[in-house]
């Protein structure tokens, strides 16, 4: 073990034993994962966190069939669902799926107005997207201001 590192009182003898991991609760197997992780080189514990960090970052959005991920966006708000477009292409797909927006509109019954779609929909990339965030935040804000 290295002298600089923290240590559990129960730890050292989880390592020591000849353990059955299917024994252990939940909290006992963490223990033990953490003992051995205090127990290797710096550059092993690089290698293992970099194994690590993929597991704890789950990407709903994308891992969700279309359909269940456009209902779960559907269930925000316009400006919620606009920057969820900015996070990253595969988000971008989902949130700028007419259905979304589809709910979205008759959710917050937001009102606009043809021009103001059409100056929309003829810009390249996420304007279209930027600009009825902010047309929905207007709208919901006027439609509570009259509520």
């Amino acid at each position: 073990m290295n002298g600089d590192r923290p240590s559990h009182p129960y730890g050292h003898d989880l390592l020591r034993q000849n353990v059955n991991l299917a024994t252990l609760t939940e909290e006992d197997k963490a223990e033990l994962a953490l003992q051995l992780l205090l127990s290797v080189k710096t550059a092993t514990l690089s290698k293992v966190t970099a194994k690590l960090v993929p597991l704890l970052h789950r990407d709903f959005i994308t891992n969700l069939p279309i359909e269940l991920a456009v209902q779960i966006l559907g269930l925000t708000d316009a400006s919620s669902v606009a920057r969820a477009a900015r996070v990253c292409k595969s988000w971008a797909v989902v949130a700028l799926d007419p259905s979304v927006w589809r709910l979205l509109f008759r959710k917050y019954r937001f009102k606009v107005n043809r021009s103001f779609l059409e100056k929309c929909l003829s810009q390249p990339g996420l304007f279209w997207a930027r600009a009825l965030e902010k047309s929905a935040t207007m709208s919901v804000k006027s439609a509570e201001s009259h509520i």
